[in-house]
């Protein structure tokens, strides 16, 4: 969004009370006008050495003389505005880990099976595709204490992302469209070692649509698993990943649980008959306990 420009793109339209909509889906009667407003009123300008009520001057609300520079905002191609992240603000002052950066390709869950121990670019993937449900309850956990993870929100972001296809033919990406995401980067307690200064550490989520919910659930989980790497004891179901991906696809899990409702012949048989054989046996061998107690009094 350019400097002054106030249409509203995507999801981050304004609320509807802010676009006059609301009981009436509109704007008011009243508030309807043909041709359009009528333009604002000028104000005669101000005599010598008087000022405008309610206005002060730069000087009394003590602004500097020149105008001041913010990084926070730094236009990006196309007119829009990049904000930086909190993160990157901490990050600038050693307070936090550094984002990880790697130049190795990145696995690919939709064609090669998960394997165990397996890699964060990997865990990630699952956890966004895994079921929200799933994902706030062990959130939920490591808060109480499961997992020692109470963080802080350090940012939650929504808004969209350009998808591309990589065309093996054309040897180049060709885009397909845009889609909405919503982005939560948590600020997790610090640590430190005998060699390095404490300092936060991070987690991430990231979930399709605005789901602010899940995001931050799953920058909960992803910070919990990675307690091997960040030399912490491993003791809570939500630091151990192969309980967490084995089980977060809800697909998986909801066709396991509800098979259930189909018949099971076979087994139900096989397991009825393995029990009356038990049963039996029991039986056997509680009245043969017993006679050879009535014989051993009869001895006596």
């Amino acid at each position: 969004m350019g400097e002054g420009d106030c249409t509203w793109q995507g999801g981050s339209s304004p609320a509807p009370g802010l676009r006059g909509e609301g009981r009436g889906e509109g704007a008011f009667p009243q508030a309807e006008t043909r041709g359009g407003a009528p333009p604002p009123v000028p104000l005669p300008p101000p005599q010598a050495g008087e000022a405008r009520e309610g206005t002060t001057f730069p000087r009394q609300r003590g602004e500097a003389t020149a105008e001041a520079k913010c990084d926070c905002f730094a236009p990006e191609a196309g007119g829009e505005t990049a904000f930086s992240r909190v993160t990157d603000l901490l990050a600038n002052d050693d307070l936090i880990e550094p984002s990880p950066a790697s130049d190795a390709r990145a696995g690919d869950l939709t064609r090669e099976p998960l394997s165990f121990p397996a890699g964060r670019d990997v865990r990630l993937q699952n956890l966004a595709r895994g079921d929200e449900g799933f994902l706030l309850a062990l959130g939920y956990s490591t808060q109480r204490g499961y997992g020692r993870t109470h963080p802080f929100a350090g940012e939650i972001r929504f808004g969209e992302v350009e998808v591309e296809m990589f065309a093996e033919e054309a040897g180049f990406a060709v885009p397909r469209g845009r889609i909405a995401v919503t982005e939560c980067q948590s600020i997790n307690q610090f640590r430190g070692t005998a060699t390095q200064a404490p300092r936060f550490t991070r987690g991430y989520g990231l979930a399709f649509g605005q789901s602010e919910r899940k995001a931050i659930a799953m920058a909960l989980v992803d910070r919990a698993l990675r307690a091997q790497e960040l030399g912490e004891e491993i003791k809570a179901p939500a630091q151990d990943q192969e309980f967490v991906l084995s089980h977060s696809d809800n697909v998986q899990s909801t066709g396991f649980v509800e098979h259930l409702k189909l018949p099971h012949y076979v087994d139900f048989q096989s397991e009825l008959g393995l029990v009356r054989r038990l049963r039996e046996t029991f039986a056997a061998r509680s009245s043969g306990d017993e006679s050879g107690a009535s014989t051993a009094e009869a001895a006596e």
